[in-house]
């Protein structure tokens, strides 16, 4: 069976511990639920970002018109039984950085591959599901330097002047994507990411109240003292939606639990053009939408950690779900397929 574990996390020993620790919650549980099953030879392929280009085929491309290196990265994609991403923000899927894992993560959502999608990887899951492109939009304030529709006011008209036509504005607050009209002076939404980032969404209230979620620190925490209580910046809140409590994922997991993550900018309820791109919201966070389920995908806005035993139970029922679905198919297909090329160890 072979598992391929991205890396989207940076380069600091603090970060690379994460990722190592990551990696093994997932062979632990695959250790375990492997036992007696008649497969007992899991290949790890590690990659980064960077790194990720031998798994990435031109998936649009006409029959007979691919390249050979397109073939071949096509055959190394779908070896993959199973594919986990965890990181943190150094890579968006909006950005140059971010590009290749957004290009990969499309065709894991093409092909239904199963895909496990934490921290920044769910900004990636949404990404896609919000937009269904695959154009690199190029947002003129992508540094940050104006956040919300409010400060368009501060950018040069010389400057509108000069936009081209991939050239876009984000709303921070609310994910919207805006395409200036030189002829009107004026800017238009033209679908949404998904996301917003919290700090600018709490800033500018007048609209974010309307992204952001019901703050659930507000009176029931002071009449019940039993409920769950987050102690830091980097702790969420999650409440598992009544209609998913049945779910494999929230399996044996209580209805609110706390979870760690980085994440600055968090999914959210948004119209989708086509029933396919729909989602389940499984969980609900005080910063957003915190576990969705997709299809064969899961993704989750925290790390699975020690620590916080809940958000490991959720990655082992995911596992343990999904290791069955893949013990089923390779029975059936007779298929035991075991790369041969493993690197860049954690």
């Amino acid at each position: 069976m072979n598992i391929l574990i991205v890396n989207a996390f940076g380069s600091s020993s603090q970060e690379k511990s994460k990722f190592t620790s990551f990696c093994n919650l997932i062979k632990d549980a695959l250790k375990r639920f492997s036992q007696n099953s008649g497969i007992d030879n899991f290949c790890f392929i590690y990659r980064t970002p960077n790194t990720i280009n031998d798994f990435i085929y031109n998936g649009d491309a006409n029959p007979g018109e691919e390249t050979k290196e397109s073939l071949i990265n096509r055959k190394n994609f779908e070896k993959l039984d199973m594919v986990f991403i965890d990181g943190s923000e150094k890579y968006l899927p909006w950005k140059d950085k971010g590009y290749r894992l957004y290009e990969f993560v499309r065709l894991c959502k093409t092909s239904n591959k199963i895909l496990f999608a934490a921290g920044v990887g769910i900004q990636f899951l949404i990404y896609y599901l919000a937009t269904g492109s695959n154009t690199l939009f190029n947002f003129i304030n992508s540094k940050g330097e104006i956040q919300a529709v409010e400060e368009l006011e501060k950018i040069p008209i010389d400057f509108l002047k000069r936009l081209k036509k991939n050239d876009y504005f984000l709303d921070y607050v609310t994910g919207d994507i805006l395409e200036y009209h030189i002829i009107n002076h004026i800017w238009s939404p033209i679908m949404n990411i998904g996301l917003h980032k919290q700090i600018t969404a709490e800033k500018f209230m007048s609209r974010g109240r309307f992204i952001l979620p019901d703050n659930f620190k507000g009176k029931d925490y002071l009449s019940n003292p039993q409920m769950t209580i987050v102690s830091n910046c980097h702790e969420i809140l999650n409440k598992i939606n009544r209609e998913y409590l049945s779910s494999y994922i929230a399996d044996n997991i209580p209805n609110e639990f706390v979870g760690y993550t980085s994440l600055t900018w968090f999914p959210h309820f948004f119209n989708v053009s086509f029933r396919k791109y729909n989602f389940q919201a499984i969980c609900l966070s005080d910063k957003g939408i915190s576990v969705i389920e997709h299809d064969n995908s899961v993704g989750v806005a925290f790390h699975p950690k020690i620590g916080y035993k809940e958000t490991i139970k959720l990655l082992d029922n995911f596992i343990k779900t999904k290791f069955r679905e893949v013990q089923t198919k390779l029975f059936k297909f007779q298929n035991k397929l075991i790369f041969t090329q493993i690197d860049e160890y954690p």
